[in-house]
């Protein structure tokens, strides 16, 4: 087996994207067009048995670097730590076991997060159309709404997860916001109570929804093996107001307080607007909630990606990140941009806040003094 390019996401992980598309991850591009599968037409074990799936897997333990993986081979060729060695080379896979489900059954979601895409989130769709138009590029065109599975397909995906549910060790559930899919509540709902003993359950939410309906988290907390949340917040305050617009911070944090004990983590997505202030960050939840921050997610493909700073203002926030490894990711992807300064690009990024905060009648210059405008 090659060290050099083995990678546990490929034997015991599951993804689908807000678009339903499956890939290697969340890191990971897409596969090519010809071996691409989506929850609307195959179920996850369909994709994670797949041909395409064993020759993958075959070929990173004889050492073949696969192009979808570029991401953190580019991290790696520049001397830095990546996703596939932080994250996922905690064992020493051969063939498919404890599989992890990562789940997005809808991308219903009721916030608007300034780095998200359409895709991502019911709401952030609605305001792009707003402000762009249905057929701008910011919308994603006809593809911007996401996907939802009809009743058939979902029915054929839940068996099938039940008809394997003794392999799965664990579920993620991603959005838009899972708390709010109808769908992953049915799912859980009809999970036997013995299997879900022996299956540990992670909510990626944005903690503003704590259940639905009649179903209860309580419930979902008794029955499974372990429930925890990984919640997706990227700054405090006023601050957190307009990157995870309309959020009421109120009951984000009166939530944050109720089930502090299952939060594994604050998932933080450093881009453009809270790359200047993560410890401030990181401080503000450890010494308020006494919760952990990761900064391991960063934004990318985006219109407000840290990558597009001025080269100077990106010096400052490696001179001021180095040597702590909380922010070890965010300083390798710093200086492997270094000299990618585009002026053009980073004009896009203001002009598209701008738009934003126009909408919204917000306005995000005055609440950020400490990036360069």
């Amino acid at each position: 087996m090659s060290k050099d390019t083995y990678c546990d996401a490929l034997f015991n992980e599951v993804y689908t994207n807000p678009n339903g598309n499956y890939r290697f991850c969340c890191h990971a591009k897409m596969v090519p067009a010809k071996h691409a599968m989506n929850s609307k037409t195959h179920t996850p074990f369909e994709w994670f048995k797949s041909d395409y799936m064993e020759e993958v897997r075959n070929d990173v333990l004889q050492g073949v670097k696969n192009s979808a993986c570029e991401r953190c081979w580019k991290m790696e060729e520049n001397g830095g730590e990546s996703f596939r060695t932080m994250r996922y080379n905690q064992h020493t896979y051969t063939d498919i076991t404890d599989v992890k489900l990562n789940l997005a059954l809808s991308n219903a979601c009721n916030l608007s997060c300034y780095m998200c895409g359409p895709e991502n989130s019911t709401t952030k769709y609605k305001e792009m159309v707003e402000i762009f138009g249905k057929n701008s590029s910011q919308t994603g065109g006809k593809d911007g709404l996401g996907f939802a599975l009809k009743r058939d397909n979902y029915k054929r995906l839940k068996k099938d997860i039940l008809d394997h549910i003794t392999h799965v060790k664990s579920i993620n559930l991603i959005g838009g916001e899972p708390m709010m899919i109808p769908e992953v509540w049915d799912l859980l709902d009809s999970i036997d109570n013995v299997d879900a003993k022996n299956i540990e359950l992670c909510w990626i939410t944005n903690m503003t929804k704590v259940g639905y309906k009649n179903y209860s988290l309580e419930d979902v907390i008794e029955k499974f093996k372990k429930v925890s949340f990984n919640v997706s917040c990227d700054h405090y305050g006023i601050k957190e107001s307009w990157i995870r617009y309309p959020i009421d911070i109120q009951s984000f944090e009166s939530n944050l307080r109720k089930y502090k004990r299952y939060i594994s983590q604050i998932q933080v997505t450093v881009g453009m607007l809270n790359a200047t202030d993560l410890i401030e960050i990181r401080d503000y939840y450890n010494s308020n909630f006494n919760l952990k921050v990761d900064f391991t997610n960063l934004v990318s493909g985006s219109n407000v990606s840290l990558i597009n700073f001025p080269k100077e203002h990106k010096q400052l926030l490696i001179d001021k990140y180095k040597g702590d490894d909380d922010f070890n990711l965010v300083v390798e992807s710093l200086k492997s941009s270094l000299n990618n300064d585009s002026k053009e690009a980073y004009i896009k990024n203001i002009n598209f806040c701008q738009r934003l905060s126009d909408h919204r009648q917000f306005q995000f210059k005055d609440i950020w003094k400490n990036i360069p405008l």
